[in-house]
């Protein structure tokens, strides 16, 4: 382990000359360039500036994207919005007055570390030296006493010590020489460690987290709480070999912690298997990739932090990460992989030889990346037996069934194997032609072989039918593959829509018998009922299901998934036309009738009703629903026309339909016109259903007018 060093001497004073030891009360360190009467007194005046213009109005950049009026007195906010690679000047320029606290800033005479030190005290004003008494005597050493600010009371919601802080950390940024004053930062951070009281190092540090509770920590965990904080952001403050002395005294406060109240002096108390990891805090990622990198860490240094680290073994593993998307430095697969292969070898090798207990190397297994070797494919399964796969998230993360199946999820071909390799490894195995199946399905890799192995045409597309239509999970991964086979939106899917033209396909090749055992193994493709959902609507699809029961669970039970699947039933071979626009108005009806609920309920009821309006137009072979549906309105409206006039004796009542799409009706008797329908007429049927097409035409008016 590397020992934290010393930088700063307090300077010897009588007392040390008379040979009286003193204590680290001796007083504050930087007294020599930190001049707290300096500070006080010109960060006073930059308050009283502030107080001054209070009322200077400016224009901010708010929240919703608008500019809004605001003073001084509310706070400093930027004015506009500016690029990523604005420069610290230009963001200082984006606040209001920039150019009074410049000349302020250049009057004060502060330097670097004054500056630095009245930001860090604001920030921390509540407490400048920590939540713990006995702590204070020694950071005085390290922080000035700053309590003579006029800094005001804490508000509850913007207090005043906002409004200086960003000011002086715009100027800090603008003007501060940021690589002097982070070796300034670095070595007091190291200097504070080396120096660490030792009367305090067997002290239990009480934590009030809830009223009814406390956490208990040590002087490792306490004492990154007060020194200077490196975040990520600003590591370019350090050089290499700063940064690495930084790792370094991570990995020698972890092992300190871990050995405690004993004094830690190697880096084998953290290889110990009974510790908790989550307890210790290692080097970031980046911090040791960015070291690896630049050759200060070797091999072995990487191996250690990705056992304790499973984004580090991730990505060892050419494995995505969720902190390559924004953090800089971290490129995919920039690890060799001969570094990791021996290791990942190792664990997985010990893993498979388990039984029900967990090994040593279960807890890394989900942080494998990729397991090649068409091998592991049949070890597992064999080793499995005739355990079903891990569907969705375990509690029992630790199971023998969860970590062999997240192993067979990873399974990939080596680059020196192929399709011959994969046959020989089946024909000696005993594994069924249901399990080789229910493979494709969980582990999609593999369909295309598993399909050529057991002489099923196109049994990947078939997967993939399943995938787009029974999984709740959908990546970019998974979309690239969908979009090859269908150009329904990805959405749709998971509202229930079918593609029946790729149905039908995959049903003609596979055969009833095939389709079955894929069916039974689509379980795995979906965490929750998606695949009991897609058994409703093929089992409707291939006509095992009648319209007539779909027609009674809609009336009766309003199911929402028969509601969808009312698209799917094959369209009547003696009266399509008829028969479509049956269907088509009975979703109307249905959606009308949702009326009566809630506005929950209206709202999925009305998604079926869309999804089953998507099934039946594609059913009918229409290109969307808007053009089925202007279909069907048309039609209706062409078979109410045919019957739109009704003459008895001498009164004709006629419907009408004006250029605007508005129904009327016309009531003449002898040539002359009447306002109403006479009374006598009103019951007869034929009037009757000529109010029932007024009404509908009037429901058509009113759905169809915005599409």
């Amino acid at each position: 382990l590397y020992i934290p060093q010393s930088h700063f001497k307090t300077k010897t004073n009588i007392f040390d000359k008379l040979g009286i030891t003193t204590s680290e009360t001796s007083g504050f360190k930087f007294k020599d360039f930190i001049n707290v009467k300096k500070i006080v007194t010109q960060v006073n005046q930059l308050i009283n500036l502030v107080t001054e213009h209070r009322n200077h109005e400016y224009q901010m950049l708010a929240y919703d994207g608008e500019m809004h009026t605001t003073y001084l007195n509310k706070g400093v906010h930027d004015m506009k919005k500016l690029s990523e690679d604005a420069t610290a000047l230009e963001q200082l320029h984006n606040i209001p007055l920039a150019d009074l606290w410049i000349s302020w800033y250049e009057k004060s005479e502060l330097n670097d570390f004054e500056m630095y030190s009245v930001i860090r005290y604001i920030n921390n004003r509540e407490a400048p030296f920590g939540a713990y008494t006995i702590l204070q005597p020694y950071l005085q050493q390290y922080y000035p006493d700053l309590a003579d600010l006029n800094l005001g009371e804490v508000e509850r919601y913007y207090s005043k010590s906002k409004t200086y802080n960003k000011i002086l950390k715009r100027l800090f940024w603008a003007f501060a020489d940021q690589r002097i004053v982070g070796d300034f930062k670095f070595k007091m951070y190291e200097d504070m460690i080396a120096n660490f009281p030792d009367k305090h190092k067997l002290t239990q540090f009480q934590e009030q987290r809830t009223y009814y509770s406390t956490v208990t920590h040590n002087w490792t965990t306490i004492i990154q709480e007060y020194t200077p904080n490196f975040g990520l952001n600003h590591l370019d403050q350090l050089t290499n070999e700063q940064l690495y002395k930084y790792w370094a005294i991570q990995m020698y406060l972890s092992a300190q912690n871990m050995e405690h109240p004993s004094e830690a002096t190697t880096i084998k108390v953290l290889t110990e298997e009974n510790i908790n990891k989550r307890t210790l805090k290692f080097p970031e990622v980046e911090i040791t990739l960015k070291l690896y990198k630049a050759g200060l860490i070797n091999d072995d240094d990487l191996l250690f932090q990705s056992l304790n680290n499973h984004s580090i073994m991730s990505i060892m593993d050419g494995g995505f990460n969720y902190r390559m998307n924004f953090k800089k430095g971290i490129e995919r697969n920039s690890i060799p992989k001969h570094v990791f292969l021996p290791l990942k070898t190792n664990l997985l090798e010990t893993e498979l030889e388990r039984g029900d207990l967990a090994t040593p190397a279960s807890g890394y297994i989900s942080s494998i990346h990729r397991v090649e070797g068409v091998d592991y494919v049949f070890r597992v399964l064999e080793r499995l037996g005739k355990d079903t796969f891990e569907r969705g998230y375990s509690y029992y993360g630790d199971s023998k069934k969860s970590k062999f199946s997240t192993i067979l999820k990873r399974t990939a071909f080596k680059d020196t194997e192929s399709y011959a390799d994969f046959a020989k490894l089946a024909d000696a195995s005993k594994v069924s032609k249901k399990r080789l199946i229910e493979l494709a399905c969980y582990a999609t890799q593999w369909a295309n072989v598993v399909g050529e192995y057991l002489n099923i045409e196109n049994l990947e597309n078939a997967v993939w039918w399943f995938q787009a239509h029974a999984s709740e999970y959908m990546n970019s991964e998974k979309e690239t593959f969908i979009a090859r086979y269908s150009n329904i939106p990805k959405n749709d899917f998971a509202l229930g829509a079918i593609d029946i033209d790729w149905f039908n396909k995959v049903y003609k090749n596979l055969g009833k018998t095939n389709w079955k055992l894929l069916h039974d193994a689509a379980k795995y493709i979906t965490d929750g009922n998606g695949h009991r959902q897609v058994k409703l609507y093929s089992s409707v699809m291939l006509g095992e299901v009648k319209i007539t029961e779909t027609l009674k669970k809609i009336k009766d039970k309003r199911d929402k998934d028969y509601v969808r699947a009312l698209g799917l039933i094959p369209l009547s071979k003696t009266i399509p036309e008829k028969d479509l626009l049956k269907r088509y108005n009975l979703l109307q009806t249905f959606l009308k009738e949702s009326k009566q609920f809630g506005a929950q309920r209206q709202e999925s009821e009305a998604t079926a009703v869309e999804i089953a309006l998507d099934n039946l137009s594609r059913n009918a072979g229409y290109k969307d629903r808007v053009r089925f549906s202007w279909a069907m309105e048309a039609k209706a409206t062409q078979a109410i026309m045919e019957n739109a006039v009704v003459t008895i004796d001498e009164t004709v009542i006629e419907l009408g339909i004006t250029d605007l799409g508005k129904t009327t009706i016309k009531v003449t008797k002898a040539g002359k016109t009447l306002k109403n329908i006479p009374a006598k007429l009103r019951k007869d049927k034929q009037v009757v259903a000529l109010k029932d097409n007024k009404n509908y035409l009037s429901k058509q008016y009113s759905r169809t007018r915005l599409s």
